[in-house]
């Protein structure tokens, strides 16, 4: 592979051989860990197109590439190694020792497809073009801070249309394992949080947009498994009022049931949709927030903080401002963005974090799941995540495991950065004006990561 030497340095070849070697072990054989050693390398190198036969044609030159390219397909379509373990385990050292690490992040992507016959695909939501498309969605997972970010894990979403007995040879034909039925995006999720703890990995809170936030299913599995949120919230969810209490509704003379349902104290009345609430805020409740600095300057904005009970909806069940006990949920964290001179708030957030966190905390950790839409752009646009050309459902779990595999390289080598900058500016004064810099890794952040969908 020594065409791929002249895009990474000696000690970047070395520094991934220490990182990708130890988790390779799930695959079976020597040459198995031999090609998805080279397929990570490959992904650095600089093909454009991240698929199996230009890469190797980068590296090898087209008269000694067949063969390679017919073993480096077998080892991402045939092979039996589980793709979870091998992004998990380098999660797992991707954290060691790495304190600067926030939050996990969860969102979904979509991978454009021309044809049907590729695993998952259907026509359904792909966010990269706004609406409708053919494609493949993929559930995903990372770990993030303020400066450096990694996906640590990826599962294709199959849709219901894969699951049904007329889907069975469609489903033979990509080799989708028997086990493997239809979830929903946020089942898929849970799942992947019970690995994260079944592996030990640090406790950190979970951050999504509001097409998971919403779920209260979803909400109330995370606090079942001891793991906080910051969520994002659909302005139209519905909460009751801050300092809402509840009582047993009076029974009424005569025979029948006593009532089983709640009823709000003081005339609280009906839950009430996150828009409608921001505006009974009052003043004192919204505060400035400063909450980072950016490569746009400080990073401030106007925000409010309190403590609700998220509803069930408003139906002519609770148009009294009663609610059954089962449904009665805990207090949460409410955050709303409501801009200066903006017409109606453009944000909220719902938290399970201790009613003592302060509401920098909550921004903080409510701003920072941008990062994960950070980390599809390098993973599609520098990595090829979405460029895999085969069909098979082993095939792109594999792939995907080695672009992660990947990713995670690359943000131990911005950390290590970040740390050798530190210590050099503890050391030295701050450069002149007209003083550049330069790292040994600056091809990584020069490439484009702009987002995009591939056809394939």
């Amino acid at each position: 592979m020594e065409a791929i030497f002249d895009e990474l340095d000696t000690g970047q070849l070395e520094r991934l051989t220490e990182f990708v070697g130890p988790l390779l072990v799930e695959l079976e054989t020597t040459k198995e860990r031999r090609l998805a050693g080279e397929y990570v390398t490959c992904l650095l190198g600089p093909s454009e197109r991240k698929s199996v036969e230009p890469m190797i044609r980068a590296a090898l030159g087209v008269e000694r590439a067949a063969t390679r390219e017919r073993r480096m397909t077998e080892m991402l379509a045939d092979g039996s190694w589980n793709h979870r373990s091998l992004t998990l385990l380098g999660a797992e050292r991707l954290l060691r020792g790495s304190p600067e690490f926030a939050a996990y992040t969860l969102d979904d992507t979509a991978n454009l497809k021309q044809g049907k016959h590729s695993v998952g695909v259907a026509n359904q939501y792909a966010g990269c073009v706004g609406g409708l498309a053919n494609c493949q969605a993929v559930v995903t997972f990372g770990v993030a801070s303020e400066h450096v970010s990694s996906l640590i894990a990826a599962q294709l979403y199959l849709p219901a249309s894969w699951c049904t007995p007329e889907a069975a040879q469609r489903r033979s034909d990509c080799r989708v394992p028997a086990s493997i039925g239809h979830q929903t995006k946020a089942e898929i999720a849970l799942d992947v949080v019970r690995d994260v703890i079944a592996w030990g990995l640090p406790q950190l809170p979970w951050l999504c947009d509001s097409a998971y936030g919403d779920n209260t299913a979803f909400r109330l599995a995370l606090t079942a498994m001891n793991q906080t949120y910051v969520v994002g919230a659909s302005l139209g969810l519905t909460v009751w009022r801050p300092g809402t209490m509840f009582s047993t509704q009076t029974r009424a003379p005569g025979a029948g049931r006593p009532p089983a349902r709640l009823v709000a104290d003081g005339g609280m009345g009906r839950p009430m949709t996150i828009a409608s609430l921001a505006g009974l805020l009052p003043s004192e409740v919204w505060q400035n927030v400063l909450w980072r600095h950016g490569s746009r300057g400080p990073q401030r904005a106007r925000f409010a903080a309190v403590r609700v009970r998220p509803a069930r909806g408003i139906t002519k069940n609770n148009h009294n401002g009663t609610v059954h006990p089962d449904d009665l949920q805990d207090e949460l964290w409410l955050l709303i963005h409501w801009p200066q001179g903006e017409p109606k708030p453009t944000k909220a957030w719902l938290s399970n974090l201790p009613s003592d966190t302060d509401i920098i905390t909550l921004v903080s950790l409510g701003r920072l799941r941008w990062r994960i839409e950070r980390d599809h752009e390098e993973s599609k646009g520098v990595l090829g995540f979405d460029h895999y050309e085969g069909r098979t459902w082993p095939g792109l779990h594999h792939h995907l495991a080695l672009v992660i595999v990947a990713e995670q390289f690359l943000a131990l080598e911005r950390l290590r950065e970040a740390r050798a900058a530190a210590a050099a500016s503890a050391a030295f004064p701050p450069a002149g004006p007209g003083l550049a810099a330069t790292t040994s890794t600056q091809h990584f952040h020069d490439r484009s990561c702009a987002p995009r969908c591939h056809r394939s």
